[in-house]
């Protein structure tokens, strides 16, 4: 029997994940924006929706927003 465990947590994203957001978000199609345009955005979509990030071991590996 083979059993794997993976640990992730489930967080709201921050101002911090910059260049793990930019680096998932590349993984679905090509992105480019700056840290500045990131947390620009961030705020203004805070204020009507919070983001989510899954991350397993350092590296974020999904998000989701909740409206």
């Amino acid at each position: 029997m083979f059993l794997c465990y993976f640990m992730y947590s489930i967080r709201k994203v921050n101002k911090n994940d910059y260049i793990n957001y930019l680096s998932l978000i590349n993984e679905f199609r090509p992105s480019e924006f700056t840290q500045t345009q990131f947390l620009e955005t961030l705020e203004a979509i805070q204020t009507m929706a919070e983001i989510y990030v899954i991350e397993q071991n350092n590296e974020l590996v999904a998000t989701g927003t909740i409206l």
